[in-house]
């Protein structure tokens, strides 16, 4: 028996607890939104800067190349060059999008929580969480694939996160 169950002999939930699982459902799709965005961009990322880089070089003849190049004349940190800003940026995305995505479920539910979502239910509850994500995913991926393209301008003209951040919005405006 789990500590859940034992609690729950010993202590029932009174009826009034509805608000009490609610929370306990946000913040579980808080932390789990949380710990998918922090794992796809540790795992992700890698690619992302070999990809960004084939799409914006013309020094690299494959994909092989490019990682084999990044890897001699940057070590493993090349491959994660730019990672902070979708670490910073994507992990609180992922948290709003799973927040936001189980919250509209829930609130479409017409009665019962084991009632099945229609499908018009289903697609509005992903396209309001999409929307609610937006304002933050377009400027951290301008930032992280500006950090990512470095590498073919020779030179380098951020620092990093911060520094490409500031200079960009001092350019370029919102």
């Amino acid at each position: 028996a789990s500590l859940c169950t034992s609690l729950a002999a010993v202590r029932p939930r009174p009826q009034t607890a509805a608000p009490c699982e609610q929370m306990n459902d946000q913040a579980k799709d808080f932390v789990a939104g949380t710990a998918g965005g922090m794992s796809l961009v540790l795992a992700g990322h890698p690619l992302d800067t070999i990809k960004v880089r084939l799409q914006t070089s013309s020094q690299f003849t494959g994909m092989m190349d490019c990682v084999s190049k990044t890897l001699q004349h940057e070590g493993v940190r090349g491959l994660y060059k730019g990672m902070t800003s979708p670490l910073i940026g994507v992990t609180p995305i992922y948290s709003i999008i799973f927040w936001s995505y189980g919250g509209l479920k829930r609130w479409l539910h017409d009665g019962s929580k084991d009632e099945m979502l229609s499908l018009s239910k289903i697609a509005l509850a992903g396209g309001g969480s999409g929307i609610a994500t937006t304002i933050v995913t377009t400027p951290t991926e301008l930032v992280k694939a500006r950090l990512q393209i470095q590498y073919a301008q020779g030179t380098a003209e951020y620092k990093g996160t911060f520094d490409a951040a500031k200079k960009i919005l001092a350019r370029q405006g919102i």
